[in-house]
């Protein structure tokens, strides 16, 4: 069947490592004997690529066990997705058998969750200088480089040029951004740097949605097998899905920025809020948050929308800064969250507003799961103090005549301290020492205890 399709010759031939022997070696076989010649001895296969097996369980996946699960039905799974499951194999090397394990899970959603960090880092700077400076244009004419990048990109064609290494290639990437964040790179380098690793990323497979915008219809490699700059240039600096969806953004945006605003308004006035400022504050908002068309009042602009008028309800009522700053707090862990949409507060920086990965999902789910855990011990510890407080204001109620009253004494002075035990001894001097101190603790205690009744 092979040969009727490809002929005499084949390049590379692919298949699992189970069907190296005998599977491969019969085929080799018989097909180098069909095709040789007294004069010539056909090949047939140049080169064999024995990959290796998923595994689930310790065990082969394969159909004959019946332990197998299909992509399509991998992806129904709220915790993989189709680029998570593409890191997952490029973690692995090729050859080698790969299980897909809770580890390996985690060691894809931190690495997609570092270069999403990267890419986001990437289009603030882009925001913030709308795409074009005089930095960025000198470093888009190739005028300016720096050593990590050109170290990055080396490091990552010896990795591919050793049997496809993609582990290595994945550290490779990861290793620079780890650099890049410790350095204080320019602008136009972080551009450089990002618009790298997209074009990287796309080639890997990791960008399905964007790889028109990034390889372009023709990107090709150079003469001496490297991957070249395609002639397409792409200006494209992070993976799709790195940014909330493109409906999200007008409504999601303007309430972040009324946030931040209202924020900022209320933690810097300690004590006298401005009302009328925050007044204005969400005034100003009203137009931006309201949608284009009457018809498209979809699930952001209606979370937005709730939020400002929310915020001008406590205002107009001039409710304590801690209210504000909670509706504030439930817009961002309450809402937002349930649109898949995640605001990271920074210091002196507007909130970065990103979609919610895998990565942030769980450090958010530790947190709550501590918050809950600490709340839960507060709760303890509070019921534990009212039930001491309850006990000590019942032994508060006794009065002083009445606290040696029972079994263990028979006789008692007018005060009501004991002078004689049960047995009609006459109590020690040391004892009754120590029956006067208490004595006198008592008097105290349920005189303070009278006193508070009193009060209430």
């Amino acid at each position: 069947m092979a040969s009727t399709v490809f002929g005499s010759e084949i390049d590379i031939h692919s298949g699992g490592e189970d069907l190296r022997f005998p599977h491969h070696d019969n085929e080799l076989a018989q097909s180098t004997a069909y095709w040789s010649t007294e004069n010539r001895s056909a090949p047939w296969i140049n080169h064999f690529i024995h990959t290796g097996h998923l595994g689930i369980g310790g065990l082969k996946m394969s159909k004959s066990l019946k332990n197998f699960i299909t992509i399509s039905d991998a992806l129904k799974r709220p915790e993989w997705t189709s680029r998570s499951l593409r890191i997952c194999f490029l973690l692995g090397a090729w050859h080698d058998k790969l299980e897909v394990t809770e580890d390996i899970l985690k060691a894809a959603a931190a690495w997609e969750s570092k270069i999403n960090n990267f890419f986001l880092r990437a289009i603030d700077i882009m925001k913030a200088s709308n795409g074009v400076t005089e930095e960025s244009n000198s470093f888009h004419n190739g005028k300016q480089a720096f050593t990590s990048l050109e170290k990055a990109k080396s490091g990552l064609h010896e990795a591919l040029c050793d049997s496809f290494d993609t582990p290595t290639a994945m550290r490779n990437i990861s290793d620079f951004v780890s650099e890049c964040n410790a350095t204080e790179l320019s602008r136009a380098a972080t551009l450089s740097a990002s618009r790298w690793i997209t074009r990287i990323v796309t080639i890997f497979g990791l960008n399905r949605e964007g790889e028109k915008s990034v390889l372009g219809p023709d990107d090709a490699v150079n003469d001496s097998g490297k991957l070249s700059e395609s002639v397409f240039d792409s200006q494209t600096i992070a993976w799709h899905g790195v940014e909330i969806p493109l409906t999200a953004q007008p409504p999601i945006y303007a309430a972040s920025e009324l946030r931040d605003n209202i924020r900022r308004n209320v933690l810097s006035a300690r004590e006298n809020l401005d009302y009328d400022a925050l007044g204005k504050l969400t005034e100003h908002a009203n137009s931006t948050l309201q949608p284009s068309t009457p018809a498209n009042t979809d699930q952001y602009y209606a979370t937005a929308s709730q939020f400002r008028a929310n915020l001008q309800h406590l205002i107009s009522e001039q409710a304590p800064q801690k209210e504000i700053l909670s509706l504030c707090d439930d817009f961002r862990d309450v809402h937002l969250y349930s649109l898949d949409i995640y605001l990271e507060d920074r210091e002196d920086l507007p909130a970065l507003v990103r979609p919610l990965d895998a990565s942030i999902r769980g450090a958010l789910a530790e947190k709550r799961a501590a918050a809950v855990t600490e709340a839960t011990e507060k709760a303890k510890r509070k019921a534990e103090d009212e039930k001491k407080r309850l006990a000590r204001d019942e032994q508060a109620k006794v009065r002083p005549a009445e606290l040696f009253k029972n079994e263990l004494y028979s006789d008692w002075d007018k005060q009501g301290i004991p002078t004689r035990d049960s047995k009609g001894n006459e109590v020690t001097k040391s004892s009754r020492k120590k029956l006067v101190k208490l004595y006198e603790k008592q008097q105290k205690v349920h005189e303070e205890w009278i006193r508070e009744c009193e009060k209430k």
